[in-house]
């Protein structure tokens, strides 16, 4: 799904339907977040391992296929802003 979801989102940041994405949070960012709150809970929510979570560095971005799948397709309610 996520394949299929990249060049749409891609495509409607280049037609100004969407605002760029903010930065890539941190695996501690996220972790920090009680919606989510550890590592398990962040794998289960991107349906990937918890091994895999834990080879993150906490203070390095996510990878950015990751955080896509997540701002875009798992979790948006978590990531949309009081404004749009």
């Amino acid at each position: 799904m996520i394949r299929a979801l990249v060049p749409e989102v891609l495509s409607a940041l280049k037609c100004g339907r969407m605002d760029k994405p903010t930065q890539i949070p941190t695996k501690a960012q996220l972790l920090a977040r009680p919606e989510i709150g550890s590592e398990t809970a962040l794998a289960n929510l991107l349906g990937i391992s918890r091994s895999a979570v834990n080879q993150w560095e906490d203070d390095k971005s996510i990878p950015e296929r990751r955080w896509l799948k997540l701002r875009y397709e798992k979790a948006p309610h978590l990531f949309d802003t009081p404004n749009g």
